[in-house]
């Protein structure tokens, strides 16, 4: 869907069952945590998904999530424009201007657009399950104050060989509206 960017973040909470998800970090769990947290409800769960930072829902429920984002692209027509672009040794993200009270974490996510894993214990036990989009880090790399900007960071402290992709999100405080973003590389549908 155009104008959507999807990333899966694997929670590692479902490890202590006997089978540990290879691509689940601790830092994910707590953004899990930090969404319920904010919201004021402290519902986690999987598949859960976020949409804009704001509402969750079951992410095998396909009719209500793409409600849920099309009412959020609706809602959301003013994005602050952005770019992530490799640059010899670096990636520099650029992001634009927007209303003079914004202000808003920039976040940096190296990405595996698609990797298969082997499932061995568990309801999903025997299968291989295909995960689109697996951000592997999430680096707070500044924070944005209504004004241009634009950062250089060393490629080589954020992308490992493995890492075919970026994503650069601007969201308002720590767990609030994304209001702009950017991508580079080869970033799954």
């Amino acid at each position: 869907m155009e104008g959507v960017l999807t990333l899966t973040y694997n929670v590692d909470y479902w490890n202590y069952l006997g089978w540990r998800d290879t691509l689940s970090l601790p830092e994910f769990s707590q953004r899990q945590y930090d969404y319920a947290k904010s919201r004021g409800d402290m519902d986690v769960y999987t598949p859960q998904m976020i949409v804009d930072g704001g509402s969750h829902y079951v992410g095998s429920n396909r009719a209500l999530v793409m409600k849920a984002i099309e009412k959020a692209l609706e809602a959301n027509s003013s994005r602050i424009p952005m770019s992530l672009t490799p640059i010899g040794s670096d990636i520099v993200v650029e992001v634009g201007s927007g209303p003079a009270a914004s202000e808003a974490t920039l976040w940096i996510m190296p990405v595996i657009p698609s990797i298969a894993v082997r499932i061995d214990k568990g309801e999903n036990s025997g299968r291989e399950i295909v995960y689109t989009n697996v951000v592997r880090e999430l680096v707070p790399a500044g924070m944005w104050h209504g004004r241009e900007m634009k950062i250089s960071l060393p490629r080589d402290g954020i992308l490992e060989a493995e890492y075919k992709a970026c994503v650069a999100l601007l969201q308002q405080g720590k767990t609030g509206p994304v209001i702009g973003s950017a991508h580079w590389g080869a970033i799954g549908a």
